[in-house]
């Protein structure tokens, strides 16, 4: 992804609640959809893959973190 990202974009006001046991994954496709974002922008926006998030991609918690107002370990 682009090394130059924007500041984040406060995602957390429309944010979905998140679901007992749901994957990150699900819970940012139904944020993003929420905010009118396609997976793309979403992508674009938290400088990574939602999927990679799934799979562990721990370089893009910090940034995702800040556009959803929680703390790092949530």
């Amino acid at each position: 992804m682009d090394s130059a990202l924007w500041p984040p974009r406060d995602l957390s006001v429309l944010a979905p609640s998140r679901e007992p046991d749901e994957a990150l994954s699900s819970w940012l496709v139904r944020t993003a959809n929420t905010h009118l974002l396609t997976i793309p922008e979403l992508e674009r926006e938290i400088g990574g893959t939602v999927a990679g998030l799934d799979r562990g991609d721990a370089t893009l918690i910090p940034r995702l973190s800040t556009m959803m107002r929680v703390d790092v370990a949530a």
